[in-house]
């Protein structure tokens, strides 16, 4: 061999912009485990499918499907409505309003009875569109995040909190909460006995 040619190229550069794309990643999905969520878009060249990534169709339960795509009425709608049809059909609309452009965003929580287990999953979904020059929509991206145990804790609590009330309301003895000489809370039976309720100066009682 007379001569050998060799050239080098130098692609730190192209390595570092890896490495900060790989840490990229790998942060965005911790925040993803942490946050149980996952991420879907709309492409309305497509309006009636969402994609999914696989995170997102986990929480959903739903199975794999070809693309990671599911239709917005026969399965996501669908499955909404079989938990409660007035949060689907209110759902539903908030979603349009997103898309035409009434609302800054889509936000929802609703119940998600998931296909794999039959169980009922509270979910938050969070969107934002990309539109064109004249306004109309072109993507969704969105995250869908499980807020069952949060949610689940919120009813639970409401319901404790009717219960208090229900007792409170048909107490034959009168019952007021108050602070710095104001009323905050007063049930019927002690409006009846002293004229005065919530928002009111409490009155002077004196026990003999």
């Amino acid at each position: 061999v007379d001569m050998v040619l060799a050239s080098y190229l130098d692609i730190t550069d192209r390595k570092r912009a890896e490495k900060a794309l790989s840490h990229s990643s790998y942060m965005s999905n911790q925040a993803l485990d942490l946050t149980r969520a996952g991420y879907w878009h709309i492409d309305y060249s497509d309006p009636d499918y969402y994609t999914s990534s696989e995170r997102a169709a986990n929480i959903f339960g739903e199975a794999h499907a070809e693309g990671w795509r599911y239709h917005l009425t026969d399965q996501w709608y669908t499955r909404i409505a079989e938990v409660d049809p007035k949060i689907a059909e209110a759902t539903g609309a908030h979603y349009a309003e997103a898309v035409e452009g009434k609302v800054p965003r889509y936000d929802c929580v609703y119940p998600y009875r998931r296909p794999c287990d039959g169980k009922t999953a509270w979910i938050r979904a969070i969107g934002t569109l990309e539109r064109d020059a004249q306004g109309k929509a072109l993507f969704m991206y969105g995250v869908a995040q499980d807020v069952t145990e949060q949610k689940l804790s919120e009813l639970a609590l409401a319901r404790q909190q009717a219960q208090l009330k229900h007792i409170l309301d048909t107490s034959p003895v009168g019952v007021a909460f108050s602070t710095k000489g104001l009323i905050h809370m007063a049930n019927p039976r002690f409006v009846e006995l002293f004229g005065v309720g919530d928002g009111e100066p409490s009155p002077n009682l004196y026990v003999k």
